[in-house]
């Protein structure tokens, strides 16, 4: 049972890795305004929830549910949450700034929202998986399809890891498991949670822990898509013999 749920973490580890990843060079002007900042990320109600089960003060254990990010659901399409998005941007009674900084269509959304930056991942299944069962696929019918939220990367200035942790514990309750190595301060603190996964990354700095990155995937997501990717890359033998079945 053990070596099975191991396995399952590496699927999801794999899938975080698999996404863009955002990343700079450390500096010491990454730690300027950052009290201003890590105080308006840690009282932030939308910091790392979307239809949690309780507020922490009713749940002391906190909350096992992660069904997505703030207001968009695992599974939304690419056009719904860009929608979203450029409504918050564009209201003049939201109670949260909001700035869409780039996007791909149906590969990826950066926005700021008050100062903190997140990166809306999507996924869509390669056109010669689909083609396994739809051989008849167009590139065009391909080109129409949506790509599917499966992943939020949080990315805020240098804090200290503690202090993160703390506030992510309040949420969700302590983490299931770590990978957090105590002499280089490197690693994840992760949480399995139903319906996605959440990692806090520890980063050294001056010999001490700080976190600028938190992955949230979603569990059924990062099974798709390991089990596609096998399919793609066995996609062009499989083509081949199905043809060769046909004939």
């Amino acid at each position: 049972m053990k070596s099975s749920r191991k396995f399952h973490l590496f699927t999801i580890l794999i899938v975080v890795f698999l996404s863009n990843n955002v990343s700079a060079q450390v500096e010491e002007s990454d730690f300027s305004d950052s009290f201003k900042d890590m105080e308006e990320f840690l009282n932030d109600e939308n910091m790392v929830a979307q239809n949690t089960t309780a507020a922490p003060e009713e749940n002391p254990q906190g909350s096992s549910n992660l069904s997505g990010f703030a207001e968009s659901p695992w599974m939304s399409e690419y056009s719904q949450v860009r929608e979203t998005m450029r409504n918050l941007a564009t209201s003049e009674t939201a109670s949260e700034k909001v700035e869409i900084i780039a996007a791909e269509k149906n590969k990826y959304i950066l926005v700021k929202r008050n100062g903190v930056t997140y990166r809306y991942n999507f996924y869509q299944t390669p056109i010669n998986v689909q083609r396994l069962a739809n051989h008849e696929l167009s590139e065009e019918e391909f080109s129409s399809q949506e790509g599917l939220l499966y992943q939020v990367k949080i990315i805020i200035p240098f804090i200290d890891s503690a202090s993160i942790k703390s506030k992510i514990v309040a949420r969700y309750g302590q983490n299931s498991q770590s990978t957090v190595n105590e002499k280089t301060f490197q690693g994840a603190d992760i949480w399995e949670l139903q319906g996605g996964y959440l990692f806090q990354w520890y980063e050294a700095y001056k010999k001490k822990a700080y976190t600028r990155t938190i992955d949230l995937v979603s569990s059924e997501m990062a099974e798709r898509i390991m089990k596609e990717y096998e399919d793609f890359f066995d996609s062009a033998e499989k083509q081949v013999l199905q043809k060769l079945i046909v004939r």
